[in-house]
């Protein structure tokens, strides 16, 4: 309530200060807030793209960690295995 509250008031007092907060409010809701504020480098860090073999280890690492049969997680649509061939080869 009180962030909507000095949002109202930056539209009507003329605050230059609070016309920053606004901006700066109004941008952490963009979402593409994160690739204009940060580092580039950061933000390829965080956005990681596994490889369809990292992802398989991955998921049967984690299946194993939690107790989670493959085949459950398969009924969705998945086919990963323990047994790792690249599709198509």
């Amino acid at each position: 309530m009180h962030i909507c509250s000095l949002q109202f008031a930056a539209d009507h007092m003329g605050l230059s200060s609070l016309n920053d907060y606004r901006r700066v409010v109004r941008s952490l809701y963009d979402p593409q807030a994160i690739v204009k504020y940060c580092n580039p480098d950061v933000v390829l860090l965080l956005s990681p793209t596994p490889t369809a073999q990292e992802l398989n280890i991955y998921m049967v690492e984690m299946s194993e960690r939690n107790g989670i049969h493959l085949e459950e997680i398969n009924i969705i649509g998945h086919k990963f295995t323990k047994e790792w061939s690249q599709p198509g080869v």
